[in-house]
């Protein structure tokens, strides 16, 4: 820039000198001229003062044009200093020219401009002030939030691992790594395929298309269970497990899994379940004892029983049914949860089973005067499942459907094919099950709160044993009820049939 001035100065210059020496010039050539012409009318005086006055109007001439030249770029010289200053950074540089001509007028522009630029600068500074500080605040929450969340994951009791979308591990928790036996070892950025290998029971580890980031990520919804792992230094001990999506924007983003060592509870329930088992045990003795006198009281066999005695024996013999009943229900539910029970399948005719379980109850059917139908799918195959532990389950349900449903109600049997399934609908029109108990309904020892003072007999054990036969025979079971209107129950199980499992006992009968 300060080039260009300097080339507009020698310009000026040069534009000076041409207008003032040209005419001078040319003047100059026409006296020479006329001297030439007429040398005798001019002596030697006249030429020498003639050339000194030439030389100096030229010096004159010179020294006027540097003069004005100087007047002219000093200001301009000017203006390119307090450009220049306030480019790097000199907002508080002004140009001092207060002439009224054109300079003046860029001078005052530019002042003007230089003084907006300044608000505009400390207004700018003070809003970078301003979010610098709600920056430095926000950092300082997220950290401490982070230290928070931090804090917590470490006081949390269960193991925590989260994983990326793809399956790396982002995050664990020190529980995770002792629990895991990760040990000193830095697992983050990697599978965790390879860092924690979940098995089966019997050892065996989980297949890819039942991992639980793989069963996550297709349905896009939590998934928990019981699994296994074990350690170079410990046997196989169990774990339960929960695996949760992170959904950010509508998209999986990573995988939350909780899991803690269930070792000890596993050691209290089977302790239980022997101690449930050892007392039901010993109280079958007694009870079947109870049950083969009171039929010898009331069969005579030790004499005659008049009306009352025959009314307080048929009392003690109807009691000692229920106690029988709820001590096999103990036992069948020690069994099941043991997983000592023995599934023997073996082609089985359905239609026949219902048919048998329907006739044990026809003389309650009867009682009650309740409309029994029964639609069963023409040319249902045969299926292999274990008979004694299906009857148990249709059992349950339409005696469950008979107890609870009042006088002249309505009972239906459907069963039908679907899906690669056979599916069994248990309904009935009785009390139905208050909505906000029925997640409770396959719980151990649950009544319904409506049914209670209606129906006294029952040990709420029989739907728990219901989903535990389903469960364990490969199918599932589902329900639908309407408080007063009555319930549908569906179980399916596979058309394949169910996995023979080796045990010890059978289901008591």
């Amino acid at each position: 820039m300060k080039s260009f001035f300097n080339s507009i100065k020698i310009k000026l210059l040069l534009i000076l000198l041409v207008f003032g020496l040209v005419p001078f010039v040319l003047f100059s050539a026409l006296a020479l001229w006329t001297f030439y012409l007429y040398p005798e009318a001019m002596g030697l005086a006249v030429y020498v003062r003639f050339g000194f006055f030439v030389i100096l109007v030229i010096l004159s001439i010179i020294l006027a044009a540097l003069v004005l030249s100087r007047k002219t770029t000093e200001p301009l010289q000017e203006m390119i200093d307090v450009f220049t200053a306030v480019r790097e950074g000199d907002l508080n540089a002004r140009v001092k020219i207060a002439t009224k001509d054109e300079l003046g007028e860029v001078a005052r522009t530019f002042n003007g401009m230089a003084d907006r630029l300044k608000k505009l600068y400390a207004s700018l500074e003070r809003r970078v002030q301003q979010k610098t500080r709600a920056l430095r605040d926000k950092v300082l929450k997220i950290q401490q939030e982070k230290a928070k969340d931090e804090a917590i994951l470490k006081s949390i009791g269960e193991g925590i691992i989260v994983t990326d979308n793809q399956g790396n591990i982002v995050l664990s928790n020190r529980v995770a790594q002792e629990i895991l036996g990760w040990g000193g070892q830095v697992f983050s950025g990697k599978p965790l395929s390879s860092a924690m290998t979940l098995q089966d029971e019997n050892g065996v580890p989980i297949p890819r298309d039942k991992d639980l980031f793989q069963l996550v990520l297709a349905r896009l919804q939590s998934v928990s269970g019981t699994y296994y792992y074990s350690l170079p230094d410990r046997p196989l001990f169990p774990l339960i497990v929960l695996a949760s999506p992170v959904i950010l924007n509508r998209k999986m983003t990573g995988v939350t899994m909780v899991f803690r060592d269930v070792t000890k509870e596993k050691e209290v329930e089977r302790m239980k379940n022997e101690f449930v088992s050892l007392v039901s045990h010993q109280l079958r003795t007694p009870l079947s004892a109870m049950k083969w006198f009171s039929e010898i009281l009331l069969a005579g066999d030790v004499g005659h029983l008049n009306s009352e005695q025959n009314e307080f024996i048929g009392n003690i013999a109807q009691l000692n049914e229920r106690m029988i009943d709820l001590v096999n229900a103990l036992l069948n539910i020690s069994r099941i949860d043991s997983g000592r029970i023995i599934i023997d399948p073996v082609p089985t005719n359905l239609p026949q089973l219902i048919q048998e379980v329907l006739t044990s109850l026809q003389k309650k059917i009867a009682m009650k005067h309740l409309q029994l139908t029964v639609r069963i799918k023409e040319s249902l195959p045969l299926i292999k499942i274990d008979p004694k532990l299906i009857r148990e389950v249709y059992s349950n349900l339409l005696s469950n459907a008979v107890k609870y449903t009042p006088n002249g109600g309505e009972i239906s049997v459907f069963i039908s094919e679907k899906e690669g399934s056979i599916v069994s609908q248990v309904t009935d029109t009785g009390y139905g099950i208050p909505p906000q108990e029925q997640r409770k309904i396959f719980q151990k020892f649950y009544r319904g709160s409506n049914v209670v003072s209606v129906e006294t007999d029952g040990n709420g054990l029989g739907l728990y044993l219901v989903k535990s036969i389903v469960e364990s025979s490969g199918g599932a079971i589902w329900f639908k009820s309407k408080l007063g209107e009555g319930s549908s129950f569906w179980f399916s199980l596979p058309k394949k049939g169910s996995k023979s499992k080796k045990g010890d006992v059978s289901l008591s009968s």
